[in-house]
């Protein structure tokens, strides 16, 4: 095969290709998508989107209908210049440009490979939800709640979330701790985790005297657990009597967030008590559910720390960074590294994102010499000045 019919067959299955990909494209659909990915038309950049989707649309049209006049007229309306043809190379020279201004899809499948991972990957790079994800995003209300690392404790990690006052002056509301479990061959995490919550000891293990904790339950207090299209937690016993209704509310919460996140999914919560009994007298046996994500703050505190934690010592020689998220005014708090009971470094930080979204923050505190420390972080009143909120977690540096 000489140059010119290696370039008329190259011509012929370019021409192919642009009209199976013209012919697959519908403009509408496209702007549509495009205003999805983009939000809204609220900025200059927005609108140029489409403008430039349409343009390509249109030009596609037009090589596709030249190719087909010229088809028509046959071969004879060429120039021929020395024998060949220079018109074929412009013609290939545009149709690549083509090719390339429509994101690569056709030129794959004219040497024989797949457009599919191609186009796939330009897809999922239009859609929002990938684009936020490349971004440091704000947490969701549940927040990393299982953990895999092998500690002296156990071999899985739970999330507990647990009834926590910061100061008597300020409501109950939810902490997290993600505690390293045995789980037993015979129980669900979700068991496990609702179990050592209720009775505050999974094993025989007492779980840790943490800062500001409040246990609503009666002791003795069991529970059996069983996972399906719902949770169903059934208790042996009410809880403490004589607690104030929001008290009563936040017990209930914490068996709710517990056991979906150990279960991994947010079900419906069936709470009874095996004598017929209410939980609470406020609390009614029935189902619970975890608030939607921009109400979470009704449940949870208002600022935790996720990292370091008090069951992974830090190598000595990596700096200590502190990791958290909570949902404060303008995203705004405190923090306080102390040693020995008593503060030797503070500062603020911010989340960058203000309440009702929870968002993660970081603190890098650079390398600690080896030793025992306590992290701190709070939130004060915008009007009182007193402690809303706060998280202390010890750790230590080895």
């Amino acid at each position: 095969m000489n140059e010119i019919d290696e370039v008329k067959a190259f011509e012929k299955k370019l021409s192919a290709a642009l009209r199976e990909q013209a012919d697959a494209i519908e403009p509408s659909d496209r702007l549509a998508a495009i205003k999805a990915a983009g939000g809204a038309a609220e900025s200059t950049e927005t609108t140029k989107g489409p403008e430039k989707s349409r343009a390509k649309v249109r030009a596609i049209d037009e090589g596709r209908k030249a190719a087909a006049a010229r088809e028509d007229r046959g071969d004879s309306a060429r120039t021929s210049f020395g024998g060949r043809r220079p018109y074929r190379w412009f013609a290939v020279a545009a149709g690549l440009i083509l090719v390339l201004g429509v994101g690569g899809v056709i030129l794959p499948r004219l040497f024989g490979g797949s457009a599919t991972s191609s186009a796939a990957g330009n897809a999922d790079a239009a859609k929002p939800e990938a684009r936020a994800s490349a971004a440091a995003a704000p947490a969701t209300a549940a927040g990393p709640e299982r953990s895999s690392a092998t500690t002296q404790f156990g071999t899985q990690g739970l999330a507990i979330y647990y009834v926590n006052q910061a100061t008597p002056n300020v409501p109950w509301l939810l902490a997290r701790d993600v505690v390293p479990l045995a789980v037993l061959p015979s129980d669900t995490p979700a068991q496990a985790a609702v179990t050592a919550l209720v009775s505050w000891s999974y094993q025989g293990r007492r779980l840790p005297s943490y800062s500001g904790v409040q246990q609503p339950w009666r002791p003795n207090t069991t529970a059996r657990v069983t996972v399906a299209d719902e949770i169903k937690i059934e208790l042996n016993q009410p809880g403490i009597p004589g607690l104030a209704e929001d008290q009563q509310r936040v017990a209930i919460q914490s068996l709710v967030w517990t056991a979906t996140a150990a279960a991994g999914a947010n079900l419906p919560v069936r709470i009874t008590v095996a004598t017929g009994a209410q939980p609470f007298e406020s609390k009614s046996a029935g189902v619970y559910q975890r608030p939607p994500e921009d109400q979470a703050y009704q449940d949870l505190s208002p600022i935790w720390v996720t990292s370091p934690t008090r069951w992974t010592p830090v190598a000595a020689s990596q700096p200590v960074v502190v990791t958290g998220e909570g949902c404060t005014y303008e995203g705004g708090f405190a923090w306080e590294l102390q040693q020995g009971g008593q503060p030797i470094r503070s500062g603020r930080g911010n989340s960058g994102v203000g309440c009702p979204v929870r968002a993660q923050y970081s603190l890098d505190l650079g390398v600690l010499a080896p030793g025992a420390y306590t992290i701190r972080v709070y939130v004060r009143s915008g009007i009182s000045g007193s402690v809303v909120g706060q998280s202390e977690v010890p750790f230590t540096v080895a």
